[in-house]
């Protein structure tokens, strides 16, 4: 996803059974989701009631027999990410579910369906067209360089010379040529 954008998370409790679930709560601790992205207590349940306390929202309710309920909340990832460039949420539960406390669950065993991991990526794409006609050209090769000499231009030898970012790109049959950023590039 790219800095500044949405992603909606959703959490569904399913109870196939032939009675009601009671207390069919969960935890999520946002705080490896707070340090590239912002939440803004906007969580809604199908049922149930949705809390917030800095970094954990939590869920608590019953679950009536044979019936799902789903909870969501947005999160926007900050323009400028500052945490390892990662939103990673992991929900947790007390109750007889498949995403039990951690200290419940074999060491570093985690239920893929209760944690996500969506990437914060900066991404340049680059478009090389013939100045005469327009047309869109491949093959074309590219770079991408951080101006650190302090010189006016490009300055890729000597003792002071502007820093390289990752490969080159060539454009592709689309005749696109996309970088994506590494670290804090």
């Amino acid at each position: 996803m790219a800095p500044g954008g949405k992603v909606t998370y959703t959490v569904t409790l399913r109870n196939p059974g032939s009675t009601d679930y009671a207390g069919a709560d969960f935890n999520d601790d946002l705080t490896k989701v707070l340090d590239d992205g912002t939440y803004n207590k906007d969580a809604k349940a199908s049922s149930g009631k949705v809390a917030y306390k800095k970094p954990k929202l939590s869920r608590t309710g019953d679950v009536a027999a044979g019936k799902t309920v789903t909870v969501t909340y947005p999160v926007k990832a900050a323009v400028r990410p500052a945490g390892d460039r990662k939103l990673t949420n992991v929900i947790t539960s007390s109750s007889n579910t498949n995403c039990p406390v951690p200290m419940n669950r074999a060491a570093g065993v985690i239920d893929k369906n209760c944690t996500t991991t969506t990437p914060v990526t900066k991404k340049i794409t680059v478009i090389k067209k013939d100045a005469r006609t327009g047309a869109r050209l491949h093959g074309a090769v590219f770079e991408l360089w951080r101006e650190s000499s302090g010189k006016a231009g490009l300055q890729y030898s000597g003792k002071n010379a502007d820093i390289r970012i990752g490969t080159g790109c060539a454009t592709d049959l689309k005749e696109t040529c996309t970088f994506y950023a590494t670290g804090n590039g």
